[in-house]
């Protein structure tokens, strides 16, 4: 399983380039790679279904997971999903809530915010 995700992030990865706020980068793809999977088996089976953890998924869901995510336009699948171009606010705001706070030095929160909250806020005027 472990190798599957691995190949998986690093897909992920490329479509992320040039994105990284003092090392988040990798809360960013995993994040990612949670609403790409549930996206790929929404696909598949019909109805919404949200990946919580990889763990949760047999070996054949994973399979066909890593495939769709390989078969599609990833960046227009994380544009759709708004991770590109850069993450949507409620993205980052879901992420800070989800990370424990020991895990999140102040200089990181305080830069998340001005480059994607703040900043999207900007970009309004």
């Amino acid at each position: 399983m472990h190798a599957v995700v691995a190949r998986i992030d690093a897909l992920v990865e490329r479509a992320f380039d040039g994105l990284d706020v003092e090392g988040f980068r990798t809360r960013f793809v995993q994040a990612a790679r949670k609403d790409l999977a549930g996206q790929a088996l929404s696909d598949a089976e019909g109805y919404a279904r949200k990946v919580q953890t990889f763990t949760d998924l047999t070996r054949a869901e994973l399979a066909y997971v890593e495939a769709w995510i390989a078969s599609v336009d990833l960046p227009a699948e994380l544009t759709r999903l708004t991770w590109l171009p850069a993450p949507a606010p409620q993205r980052i705001v879901r992420l800070l809530k989800e990370t424990p706070k020991s895990k999140l030095p102040p200089s990181t929160v305080e830069a998340l915010m001005q480059q994607f909250i703040i900043g999207a806020t900007d970009q309004l005027d």
